[in-house]
């Protein structure tokens, strides 16, 4: 009798640590576990694998979804989930008998190049799996996982050795965030995370869409910054203009990200409206770099204006991209296309506006502002004056310089140009010690690019 009380103290004390793995078939059937209620964010995804015999509960009949995931536990579940067989084999890992419940299911998974152990020759059998450890024995795992894609984790960085198994695991649906838009890729991973991860491996059903777009918005502030993560301490890596449309993902806390073109980041949502393809048309902008090639322009302080005009020529071009706009700038390069050959390719561009960059000069240092001109004397002549305006608003604004108005002059670009809104703007003075040293910097000459694209902006949404 005594004996057969010991045996049975065996039994159940192997039934106490090796019943994470050994599927408790009636509580699949009888569901839900007591401690995981109908309600349960997972509940659905611990009953699917529950039902495959891949994970069961306690013998107490309990599931315990905060319980921490060991490694061996994961190598039997993974196994189970791949059909593997399993059972009792001699291992390379020096802490991984034969006789260990998941001895089999490790050494098959070592060989097929899906885990791994540690370089001291141990597998380390009890030790706690994070998040991203399970991600990247996901995508070794499950092989049809490929395509890479926006991925917005602000701890997720392209550096790292998880990023292309996060972004992958991301892309497909498998693995998500939380709410404050961060992965927590050291974070040890619970059983109901564990839960979620392989059901929506297994099954399409259960896979998360909300790595891709879920919409599109319009950028409702003169300048929005995009950052790098969803809180203004974060670096900021774009800025969009008004009326931009963005593609929006995940929002929280009052941060969504977003992505325009080669833009992408967090911005607040309070400056996102509403998207109406309806009232949306694609309008076409010539920008027109001044002079060019053997007309370098004005010079000063060893600047010359044909670079500095096709700089800002060139990122106003850029920013209007990303803004919806079709560009057609009339020089990319360092070549001088003749005044009316300007003209020309605006008209017969069907464009609706016309918007040349130059510098000014004056033959003394004392010239100094911005300003911006007009022809009144075309038929576009009021709508040219309005558009003069604003970009001149944005301008002096943007670049603080002095404020010299819009003029208006009879400049053979913007006088033959009669068929649409066509203005000159004058960004400083080359002449000026303190207008030069703005034009020749590279953070001066974006913020000139984004007051124009502005404009443009601005004038079209009204």
């Amino acid at each position: 009798m005594a004996k057969r009380m010991a045996l049975l103290g065996i039994l159940f004390i192997s039934m106490i640590l090796y019943s994470f793995n050994n599927i408790s078939t009636a509580h699949a059937e009888d569901g839900p576990f007591p401690d995981v209620s109908s309600t349960y964010r997972a509940i659905d995804e611990i009953n699917y694998l529950v039902g495959k015999h891949i994970i069961g509960g306690y013998p107490d009949g309990y599931f315990r979804p905060e319980n921490l995931v060991t490694r061996a536990e994961a190598a039997s579940m993974i196994g189970r989930a791949l059909g593997l067989p399993g059972g009792h084999l001699d291992t390379s890992f020096s802490d991984v008998p034969a006789s260990h419940y998941a001895s089999g299911y490790i050494k098959q998974l070592a060989d097929k190049g899906i885990i791994a152990g540690y370089t001291n020759g141990k597998f380390g059998i009890n030790d706690k799996l994070t998040r991203e450890q399970m991600t990247s024995i996901i995508i070794r795992a499950f092989t049809e996982f490929n395509e890479v894609g926006v991925i917005y984790y602000p701890d997720v960085t392209k550096d790292m050795p998880t990023y292309v198994p996060i972004n992958k695991a991301s892309t497909a649906g498998i693995v998500g965030g939380y709410p404050d838009g961060t992965f927590k890729p050291k974070a040890d991973i619970k059983r109901a995370d564990f839960s979620l991860i392989l059901a929506r491996a297994l099954n399409p059903q259960f896979r998360s869409s909300n790595t891709h777009a879920t919409g599109k918005a319009v950028v409702t502030a003169d300048v929005l910054n995009v950052r790098s993560g969803p809180s203004t301490s974060y670096d900021v890596v774009g800025q969009l203009v008004q009326n931009t449309i963005v593609a929006t993902y995940n929002a929280a806390n009052g941060w969504t990200y977003i992505t325009s073109g080669n833009i992408s980041g967090y911005v607040s949502s309070d400056y996102l409206g509403p998207y109406d393809p309806t009232t949306t048309t694609k309008k076409t902008i010539v920008v027109d770099a001044g002079h060019g090639g053997s007309d370098p322009g004005a010079s000063g302080f060893g600047l010359d204006e044909k670079d500095v005009t096709l700089n800002v020529a060139l990122k106003v071009a850029s920013k209007l991209k990303v803004a919806g706009y079709n560009v057609i700038m009339t020089r990319t390069g360092d070549t001088y296309p003749t005044l009316d050959e300007r003209v020309a390719l605006a008209v017969n561009s069907k464009a609706q506006a016309f918007v040349s960059i130059h510098c000014n000069s004056y033959s003394t240092e004392s010239g100094h502002g911005t300003e911006t001109y007009y022809y009144a004397y075309t038929p576009y002549g009021t709508q040219s004056q309005t558009l003069a305006g604003l970009i001149q608003n944005h301008l002096y604004s943007l670049l603080q310089t002095t404020n010299r108005g819009i003029k208006s002059n009879d400049y053979r670009v913007i006088k033959a140009n009669t068929v649409m809104p066509s203005v000159l703007a004058e960004l400083a003075f080359i002449s000026n010690p303190d207008d030069n040293a703005k034009l020749a910097s590279d953070y001066w000459r974006d913020r000139a690019a984004t007051a124009i694209t502005q404009g443009i902006v601005d004038y079209f949404s009204k």
